[in-house]
């Protein structure tokens, strides 16, 4: 261990100076957690704890649990927590926000009882504090920040209990160990830390008592991995995790790219995944990033010349392996690994390393290589916490939706296609709206969170389909993602999942009464037969896109030297896609979409057809150069007239 020099003519004042990094770290952590808790509305993730802690009792809770891919303790205690603060986007992540700024402060305590400096503490504060995966997980209304408090408070706490033979130390420890195992399966990885505490452990009594504390959290474990744990491997919960698995180098290059802040950032991580640094810039980071860490390891190391010794310097190295190099092993079995998310567990076991690797290179002798080495260290995180803080945001446009179908009838049915149910329902639920909400395919009910397309067979879906048509409301809503396509047209995102309801509307005589689309979310109204016309407002604007349709139309044709033997029909228009139908061009009336106006968009369509639910017709038709010539200036056409918002979705 590295000796404390203090300022024995002046302790009050040498303490204070010491604490001054640490208040200006954690000012700096709470300030900018706080500027970013509320730049953005839930995404699926957080609307999934939202919803599941609105649950109707604790055992429709547990239930839902029982799909999932995480222990219940978390969204227990956000039960509590929505009961007492409401479910807003602030009130949900206010937990991540308390773990992410009290992690500032334990970090630096991290740094000192493993050896660290003073100034190694004040740099890993720093690094905590402005460090943009800190951040962005402290504004988020999951467990990971709480996760990630709970390992570096029980690597702490053990070695501690090693130095002290602090008997209340191991049952705290043992304490937040089972909160951790309860919070996410990850917590497992904790386990090993108790093993080298245990070795560690100054007497034969003092071990005895380490191991009483470690059996007595396997014996309050059990009943999850007896239970719920067996549910949840049979459930698929965490089937959608093997999508992101590409074997063990992949993953661990990308973690360690990842922690060490050289972006780019794992894509699924919102606005951290959209960052693109100078690949200069990103080297020099890591260089400064790595290396230290890599330091920090040896001067750790050498220190532990007697086995005790060596297991009590091994902890942190233990929290950095575990979540990494160990899940990358469980996963060749079955993949649990999940880049810039579950590995960044280990995330606060880096950063005390490399604080201690960056003390350790400061105290050189020579003046310039600390200068350098301090301000390198200093400056880590900015580059990519800058980029992050200025990204513009991202939305998911689940509450403009939600806003717009909270104006709309009570009585009307809405239909969620696929993982948008939990965010449309954590939007709507914050709206005070009554709307019955079903989801399709169905058993998305049960765990609104995740799900997978492909397993889903033609005939189920048809059934359901039906079910939703023939359902007794005057007017059925269907919420579904939005794509763009390689044609340029927007439109379902998975159709084989939304064409058997546009097959059931069709089949069941409603028809499409209007549609609004906001980003990614297209909202479609089919109103049962005979039912009144659309609103006012709707028709109005419906007028609008005609006429100024039409009037781009008949721009085209009156410079067409074959309008005489032409009848056409706008049918859609927006400034991304132009929809025509043309009699006369073929033996079959034909659908013109026209997107990019590059004209490689353009295709035509046959539509004398129709919809035939066993063998769906060809609809695509390669257009001769002729009629590409002909077709080519009507987007312009269109373009000049300054088409209005899209309204309506094509379907065949």
């Amino acid at each position: 261990m590295e000796a404390d020099t203090r300022n024995t003519k002046h302790p009050a004042l040498s303490r204070s100076v010491t604490f001054v990094p640490l208040l200006l770290a954690t000012a700096v952590a709470l300030a900018l957690r706080l500027v970013c808790v509320d730049l953005r509305e839930a995404w699926l993730d957080e609307a999934f704890t939202s919803v599941l802690a609105q649950a109707a009792s604790l055992d429709e809770l547990l239930a839902k649990v029982a799909a999932d891919s995480h222990p219940p303790l978390y969204y227990v205690f956000m039960r509590g927590w929505v009961k007492l603060f409401g479910a807003g986007e602030v009130a949900l992540r206010m937990p991540s926000l308390i773990a992410g700024v009290a992690l500032v402060p334990l970090c630096w305590q991290a740094v000192r009882v493993f050896g660290g400096s003073r100034l190694a503490a004040a740099v890993g504060a720093w690094m905590t504090a402005l460090s943009p995966l800190a951040i962005y997980y402290a504004v988020e209304a999951r467990s990971y920040a709480i996760l990630w408090l709970l390992a570096l408070a029980v690597l702490v706490l053990l070695r501690q209990t090693v130095e002290t033979r602090s008997k209340t130390r191991w049952w705290i420890a043992a304490l937040l160990t089972a909160i951790a195992l309860y919070t996410h399966h990850y917590g497992v990885f904790l386990l090993p830390l108790w093993l080298l505490a245990v070795i560690a452990a100054s007497s034969k009594e003092e071990r005895q008592r380490g191991g009483i504390a470690f059996g007595v959290v396997l014996l309050v474990w059990l009943p999850w991995v007896a239970g719920f744990l067996f549910d949840q491997a049979g459930s698929g919960g965490a089937a959608w995790i093997e999508r992101f698995w590409d074997g063990p180098g992949t993953a661990l290059f990308g973690s360690a790219r990842t922690m060490a802040l050289a972006n780019p950032f794992p894509g699924h991580l919102g606005e951290l995944g959209q960052l693109s640094l100078p690949g200069g810039l990103a080297i020099s980071v890591a260089l400064v990033t790595v290396p230290p860490l890599v330091w920090g390891i040896v001067v750790l190391l050498r220190g532990g010349s007697e086995r005790r010794e060596l297991a009590a310097r091994l902890l942190p190295v233990a929290l950095l392996l575990g979540p990494t190099l160990g899940a990358a092993l469980v996963s060749l079995v079955k993949p649990i690994y999940l880049v810039g998310r579950y590995d960044l567990m280990a995330y606060p076991a880096w950063i005390l390393l490399w604080s201690v690797g960056v003390g350790a290179l400061v105290r050189e002798r020579r003046v310039w290589v600390q200068v350098a080495v301090l301000l390198a260290a200093l400056a880590a995180p900015l580059p990519s916490t800058y980029a992050y803080l200025s990204h513009p945001r991202g939305e998911w446009n689940a509450r403009e939706s939600a806003r717009f179908l909270a104006e709309r009838p009570a009585e009307e049915l809405v239909v969620v296609v696929g993982d948008y149910r939990a965010p449309l329902e954590h939007q709507l639920r914050n709206l005070g709206d009554h709307h019955e909400l079903a989801s399709f395919p169905p058993d998305l009910s049960a765990h609104p969170g995740w799900w997978e397309p492909s397993k889903y067979a033609t005939d189920e879906l048809f059934s359901w389909a039906t079910s939703v048509a023939t359902a007794p409301y005057r007017s059925v809503w269907l919420v579904l993602p939005l794509s763009h396509k390689k044609n340029g047209r927007i439109g379902p995102a998975d159709d084989h999942i939304v064409q058997p309801l546009f097959v059931a509307m069709h089949q069941s005589a409603r028809t499409l009464a209007s549609q609004q689309n906001f980003g990614s979310w297209g909202l479609m109204r089919f109103e049962a037969p005979g039912e009144p016309s659309p609103d006012p407002s709707e028709t109005e604007e419906e007028d609008e896109k005609n006429y100024r349709c039409s009037e781009a139309v008949g721009t085209w044709v009156a410079g067409c030297e074959h309008d005489k033997d032409l009848k056409l029909q706008a049918v859609y228009c927006t400034p991304e896609l132009f929809v025509i139908e043309i009699h006369g061009l073929r033996d079959v009336p034909l659908k013109v979409e026209i997107s990019p106006p590059d004209g490689e968009g353009v295709e035509l369509v046959a539509n004398g057809a129709g919809i035939q639910v066993a063998k769906p017709p060809e609809y695509h038709v390669v257009p001769s150069e002729q009629e590409r010539r002909l077709l080519l200036p009507l987007f312009a056409a269109c373009a000049r007239k300054n088409a209005p918002p899209m309204n309506h979705l094509v379907t065949p």
